[in-house]
C-alpha cells in the first residue's frame, strides 16, 4: 500500500506567519510519518516550501501524484481566489486550478474555502477543508492553541474517522477553547470565534483515509 502526499508551506523570511506556517508543516509531516509506520505502508511526502517551488515547479511536482488521490495541506497566506509564496501567487482560479485533481485538500490559508475552493472542486478535486474568510492568529498563541487546533482535522482524519468527522471534530476542537471559562483572552476568543465560523467543507465528506490509499 502506498500513501500520496503534498505539504505546501510558505516558509520565506518575509512572510509574518512562518514560524506557524512552518510547525504546522513540521507537525502535518510527522503526523503522516507516524501513520506510515503505525500501518507499515510506502509514503511519498513532497514539503514544498518557498525556496523549492514555484508555479512551474508546482505544476511539475503536482503532475506526478494527480493522476490518483493524494492528501494536499496548505499553510500559506491566500485570498479568495488564490494561494500566495512569498507574495507570488503561486495557485489561482485561473491558471493551474486543474493541478488539484483528485486532491483532498486541507488549508490553514485566508479565505480559500471561497471562490478557490468551489473552482478546485469543479476541476476534480475531491475534497476541500478551509476557510472562506480570514483565518485569524494571535500571536503568542501558536502551540497552545492555533496549532493544536488546527492539526486536529489532520490527526482525526488519520485516525480513520471520514472527513466530515474530522471537520465537526475540529470544530468541537475551537469551542473548546472558545467556551473554556478558565481562558479570560477576549481577543484570543474572538478570533478563533471567526475561524469557526468561516470553516467550510466542500467536496466528500465521506472520503476516509483508507479510500486514498494505493495498492
Amino acid at each position: 500500500m502506498r500513501l500520496n502526499a503534498v505539504i505546501i508551506c510558505d516558509d520565506s523570511e518575509s512572510n509574518d506567519l512562518k514560524p506557524l506556517f512552518s510547525n504546522l508543516m513540521r507537525e502535518t509531516s510527522n503526523a503522516l510519518c507516524a501513520y506510515k509506520d503505525a500501518n507499515n505502508i510506502d509514503l511519498t511526502l513532497e514539503n514544498l516550501t518557498h525556496e523549492r517551488v514555484d508555479v512551474q515547479s508546482l505544476s511539475e511536482r503536482l503532475s506526478n501524484v494527480n493522476q490518483n488521490d493524494f492528501l494536499c495541506y496548505v499553510y500559506s497566506h491566500g485570498e479568495c481566489d488564490k494561494v500566495q509564496m512569498d507574495g507570488e501567487t503561486i495557485v489561482s482560479t485561473t491558471t493551474n486550478q486543474y493541478l488539484f485533481s483528485n486532491a483532498l485538500i486541507y488549508t490553514f490559508s485566508c479565505s480559500n474555502g471561497s471562490e478557490l475552493a468551489d473552482v478546485l472542486i469543479d476541476n476534480g478535486a475531491k475534497l476541500f477543508v478551509g476557510y472562506t474568510d480570514n483565518a485569524w492568529f494571535t500571536i503568542g498563541c501558536e502551540n497552545e492553541y492555533t496549532e493544536r487546533i488546527a492539526m486536529t482535522f489532520v490527526n482525526s482524519f488519520l485516525n480513520g474517522n471520514n472527513a466530515q468527522k474530522a471537520f465537526e471534530d475540529l470544530k468541537e476542537s475551537y469551542n473548546n477553547v472558545i467556551f473554556d471559562d478558565s481562558l479570560k483572552d477576549p481577543i484570543l476568543k474572538g478570533n478563533l470565534r471567526k475561524n469557526r465560523d468561516c470553516l467550510t467543507l466542500k467536496g466528500d465528506g465521506n472520503l476516509r483515509i483508507s479510500d486514498v490509499k494505493l495498492n
